[in-house]
């Protein structure tokens, strides 16, 4: 028995069902955790050719959808407790049978395919991998909005936004009357901060703070009032430090340089006393005494060469020099010597 089968009849089967799946999406699709993350599937068809949908993960049933007429249809959730984040957000009647995961967890990643059935065939979509993964908060920004310049009625309306990072994200405002603060947390844990510059409090230098389970970032400084005209969103990129670093002021560097050179001095000038008073110390120390027309070296202080003691243990000293350039007689008291006074002069000075 042949079948015979027209052209036309061919074409029609042939596009009864088609799933389009776009290249960049099919194989894999990336979520954080307790963001949100759609899986595309699109069946074109004859409508009334397919009454039941489905989605598989890793081969295993995770919804089934089954049309009740053009425009409904009744979903079931295999696992009760997905049953609030699970969604279909595309209209089923145009083909839509995009998958929607909120809050996600990190079980909910793997491999899931989407199918359209028939009494008689079924098609399949090409499996979509879905990686979720715990992810730090990015750097926020903060946004500036308002009407018009910043005057006593106005009001300022700061908002934090974060680009990327698993939920959720706490917020923390601060504020810092001046650069060289120490900043403050404000009360406020929301997204946006409402400021009123006729306040004082509402005035200063104000970044945000944000954080998740797995990291912690800050933002720019924005200071409040904005200086110039206002625009409806202004975006405020200040420098950054590992992150935020302020700017030191040309005359904080100037002064603390200037202080560090004067200890410098000062500690430079002591050492050399010092070593000037030690050298001294130590010259004074040696001493030369004439014994029988003899030097001998005694090691004594210059001090003590003005003690009478001195010269009585010492009776058989004529005189005594120190470092050969200058000489000390005995006291004038000292009959033995009476009659032999030395003085200082160039004659009487010799070199060693």
């Amino acid at each position: 028995m042949t079948v015979k089968i027209s052209s036309i009849q061919l074409i029609t089967w042939l596009s009864t069902v088609t799933v389009f799946v776009s290249q960049a999406q099919q194989n894999k699709v990336n979520g954080s955790v307790g963001r949100s993350a759609l899986l595309p599937c699109s069946f074109s068809f004859i409508n009334g050719q397919y009454t039941n949908f489905s989605w598989l993960k890793n081969n295993s049933l995770f919804i089934r959808e089954t049309a009740v007429n053009s425009s409904n249809s009744e979903v079931n959730v295999e696992d009760e407790t997905n049953r609030n984040r699970i969604q279909l957000p595309g209209n089923p009647s145009s083909g839509n049978h995009s998958l929607l995961i909120t809050h996600l967890r990190l079980e909910d990643f793997g491999m899931f395919r989407c199918e359209a059935y028939s009494k008689s065939q079924s098609v399949k979509s090409e499996e979509t991998f879905l990686t979720v993964t715990r992810d730090g908060v990015s750097k926020p920004i903060v946004s500036v909005f308002q009407a018009q310049n910043i005057t006593e009625q106005s009001s300022v309306v700061l908002k934090c936004e974060v680009a990327s990072g698993s939920l959720p994200i706490n917020y923390m405002w601060h504020r810092k009357a001046s650069k060289a603060e120490k900043a403050k947390k404000r009360k406020h844990y929301e997204q946006t901060l409402v400021l009123n510059p006729k306040v004082e409090e509402d005035n200063g230098l104000f970044f945000c703070k944000v954080s998740n389970n797995f990291s912690t970032e800050k933002s720019n400084l924005v200071e409040i009032p904005l200086s110039g005209s206002a625009t409806s969103s202004v975006e405020t990129t200040l420098t950054s430090n590992n992150t935020n670093a302020t700017r030191i002021p040309w005359l904080v560097i100037t002064s603390t340089s200037a202080v560090v050179l004067f200890i410098v001095c000062i500690i430079l000038t002591t050492i050399r006393m010092v070593k000037k008073w030690t050298k001294e110390r130590q010259q004074s120390s040696s001493i030369l005494l004439l014994r029988d027309q003899r030097d001998a070296a005694v090691q004594t202080n210059e001090e003590d060469l003005e003690s009478r003691d001195f010269w009585k243990e010492n009776n058989d000293v004529t005189y005594a020099t120190i470092d050969h350039t200058r000489r000390l007689p005995r006291p004038a008291a000292n009959a033995r010597n009476t009659s032999i006074q030395f003085t200082e002069s160039a004659s009487m000075m010799h070199q060693p």
